[in-house]
């Protein structure tokens, strides 16, 4: 059995990777910087700095690591040093990517050509303009969102695909559930825990379908691919449940919440929601195939029903 490394640990992300990974059975550790996160006290989670590879190596040698999963590679000037330092040293290294390297995000967000496509597949076209969350002036070198000037996911799936041992790259969806930060769904959930009589949205955005994936399911597929031989030197997208529009979502989170009010678009440009949509084409959809990972892996754990009702209990 594989010993599994799991560098970021602390978020939805990489805390479901690690418990998917303990409950089968495997041996795993999560890489934190600031130290202990909320797993449970039995998991051994070390301080580590991916952005320092010797502390990454230190801690693959001492706990004799087969597998890596880096849940935090954002930019190629922090992650480049980190693969060097990997390459011949692990068997497989497992770069955890995005939906926002498809042609479709940058059409979504005004930045490409072309047409869109009404499904995602992992051959589908990736965009050709880069840094993806780049404004119009430079962000501030004390901004805390510097980085994201430099977020690419694109460059380091071709470094990793560049690496001398095996590699699996998983493009994930938009990820929902208890350790959401971003509260996706909150938009709904807020007016419907309140029992408001209506939910008032944007017509695009009602009507716009994009990929959402559950926490647990994220980790599970996490888990299974990184260790199935089928997934080496692959790319998957990780999908549990067909794509539907935030309608489609909206009446999901009202079924489980027992909630009975009317879901009624909008058209007011003041509405909070189509303030921060302005600049976004929602008639692009976002809508990702995942056959592929789930012929390997098979169907997720959590209905979507049950992973709503773990999300909305939150």
């Amino acid at each position: 059995m594989a010993n599994v490394l799991v560098i970021g640990v602390g978020g939805a992300i990489g805390d479901a990777a690690l418990a998917a990974f303990r409950r089968a059975g495997v041996k795993a550790v999560g890489v934190a910087r600031r130290g202990r996160t909320t797993q449970p006290s039995e998991i051994p989670i070390v301080t580590a700095d991916r952005t320092k590879p010797q502390s990454i190596i230190d801690v693959i040698r001492y706990r004799k690591i087969d597998v890596v999963i880096d849940v935090l590679a954002m930019t190629m000037k922090e992650t480049t040093p980190l693969l060097d330092a990997l390459d011949g040293l692990v068997k497989r290294y497992v770069l955890i990517s995005s939906s926002d390297v498809y042609r479709n995000y940058g059409l979504l967000h005004r930045k490409e050509t072309g047409e869109p496509l009404p499904w995602l597949s992992e051959t589908s076209p990736l965009r050709t303009s880069r840094y993806p969350y780049r404004l119009g002036a430079t962000r501030s070198p004390n901004d805390p969102a510097l980085w994201l000037d430099h977020y690419d996911k694109i460059p380091i799936e071709d470094a990793t695909r560049a690496m001398s041992i095996e590699s699996t790259i998983l493009r994930l969806p938009m990820v929902y559930g208890p350790s959401d930060r971003q509260k996706r769904f909150n938009w709904a959930a807020a007016p419907m825990k309140k029992d408001a009589p209506e939910l008032a949205a944007p017509r695009e955005w009602l009507d716009w379908t994009t990929t959402y994936g559950f926490s647990g399911n994220v980790g599970w597929a996490i888990a299974q691919s990184a260790l199935a031989p089928g997934a080496a030197n692959e790319t998957f997208n990780v999908v549990d449940h067909a794509p539907i529009s935030n309608r489609g979502w909206a009446e999901a989170m009202a079924a489980r919440l027992g909630w009975s009010g009317e879901i009624t678009p909008s058209y007011d440009p003041s509405h909070p929601l189509a303030r921060g949509l302005a600049l976004l084409n929602l008639s692009v959809p976002l809508a990702m195939d995942g056959s592929k990972l789930t012929g390997l892996i098979g169907e997720a754990p959590y209905s979507r029903e049950d992973a709503l009702t773990i999300t909305l209990m939150q």
